[in-house]
């Protein structure tokens, strides 16, 4: 037998209505609606923030090679050199300019490393000292 009914004071049975419940699922699909854009974003920026830390350390790797060179090899490079990183960095594309600073004594060279993916560029510069290693008077000959 089951029990007595309780009965609100207006004589309705408890319990939600079907319009309350779905005001109720309404706004609880609206906040996961919310919460999944908010993390699909955060997700895409990830991303980004991937591509360009790999863009930098490619830039660096690149920087510390030029740096390694003597004055003679970093003359190819003043028209402006470019290429494609190895796998597993094709994605990614560099050019490389070295200059004369114009204010700046003989050997003072600015080079300019740039990345470039589909995302975005990344521009690396830095100013080296590489002097001549003969003297001016010796260079051109007796």
């Amino acid at each position: 037998m089951p029990g007595p009914r309780s009965y609100r004071s207006d004589g309705a049975e408890p319990g939600f209505t079907l319009i309350e419940a779905l005001v109720a699922l309404a706004i609880l699909g609206t906040a996961v609606i919310g919460a999944v854009g908010a993390l699909r974003g955060g997700l895409r920026t990830q991303a980004g923030v991937d591509a360009h830390i790999t863009a930098v350390a490619l830039a660096e790797r690149r920087m510390m090679e030029l740096d390694a060179l003597p004055r003679d090899s970093l003359r190819v490079y003043g028209g402006g050199r470019s290429g494609a990183f190895e796998a597993p960095f094709s994605d990614y594309g560099w050019t490389v300019r070295a200059r004369q600073v114009d204010a700046g004594p003989d050997g003072l060279l600015e080079i300019l490393v740039r990345v470039a993916w589909a995302g975005g560029v990344y521009d690396l510069a830095t100013t080296v000292y590489r002097p001549d290693p003969l003297p001016r008077a010796l260079r051109s000959g007796p």
